[in-house]
């Protein structure tokens, strides 16, 4: 079973939460568009998590609606050996699913230049009028000191700046998801910095616990999160005494190789009907029964001396 990260039971994912970071005015236009930008963005880390965890739950019925068959009982060492094997495809392999059809539809979108609705990749700008109608054309957002336009990457960002202070870990750019992506939460475990950025607005600071403990840094992005469904550990249980049991035998056979003797033909055939004592016996009555009945017919013949006639 999956255990899921902090993150996605958090209150960073909570809707009333997320509800009280609209509408926040803010002193000078550059904070508001970045406020206007992080409910998004946390809506978006809302709906991956779920996102995430359905990929997992329908998986993970697949998985356990498979059967393991092999035509002979494994020894243990194989038995775990094959297990592993067996998990890790199926942790890479449901990975990769939500990868490929998560990256899919980004492309989709950059590709199609769909413009945000807070006009982080492209902005309208009027040209005149006509005929009483507005002439308006559309003009790519530059980020990062004007390095990176959104007409050609959708990945471009600059670290979000409040109050004229980088909000650690967070960005702004063409698109909230990719610039999510590549924030991380270390702000949200440390008071002083989300205080800075949320001082109306109270919530409970993420544990950050024993930091040689935790297996995943604070400053892990977004991006690696969903990279590994944000689970933090997968517990497996396996029994190779149930799988024994399954695959018990009810009989057993064995074979081997051995060169050919006429010997050891000549002595099994003879054990085969009733082994060699038996046998050396009756051939050895035989041939003494024998000898007796020659060395007595021998004794019974007379020899009769031939005599001679005179005339």
């Amino acid at each position: 079973m999956p255990i899921y990260s902090e993150v996605c039971s958090s209150y960073l994912v909570d809707e009333d939460w997320i509800d009280s970071l609209y509408g926040k005015k803010m002193a000078n236009d550059h904070d508001s568009y970045a406020y206007a930008m992080l409910p998004i963005q946390f809506h978006f880390l809302a709906s991956v998590c779920q996102l995430t965890a359905k990929m997992v739950d329908l998986n993970l019925k697949q998985f356990h609606s498979t059967t393991w068959i092999s035509n002979e009982l494994n020894s243990m060492d194989l038995f775990q050996n094959k297990v592993n094997k067996t998990v890790s495809s199926f942790k890479r392999s449901t990975a990769q699913k939500f990868k490929e059809i998560f990256d899919m539809n980004r492309e989709i979108l950059h590709g199609n230049t769909f413009i945000s609705a807070l006009q982080t990749n492209w902005k309208y700008i009027g040209s005149g009028f006509k005929n009483n109608t507005v002439i308006m054309y559309t003009k790519p957002i530059s980020y990062n000191n004007q390095s990176c336009t959104c007409a050609t990457s959708l990945q471009c960002s600059e670290p979000m700046i409040i109050d004229h202070k980088i909000v650690e870990g967070l960005f702004i750019g063409c698109y909230p998801v990719e610039t999510m992506l590549q924030s991380s939460l270390q702000c949200f475990y440390n008071k002083s910095c989300y205080n800075s950025i949320m001082p109306d607005i109270s919530a409970e600071l993420m544990p950050s616990g024993d930091q040689s403990e935790r297996k995943y840094l604070l400053n892990e992005t977004i991006q690696q999160m969903v990279d590994r469904l944000f689970v933090d550990e997968w517990h497996f249980k396996e029994s190779y005494q149930n799988y024994s049991e399954k695959c018990r035998a009810t009989h057993c056979t064995y074979s081997f190789t051995q060169s050919f003797n006429i010997l050891v033909l000549l002595r099994t055939i003879l054990q085969y009907y009733g082994g060699l004592d038996i046998t050396l016996s009756v051939v050895i009555s035989f041939i003494v029964h024998i000898i007796f009945r020659i060395y007595y017919r021998r004794s019974q013949i007379l020899v009769v001396p031939e005599q001679s006639t005179t005339d």
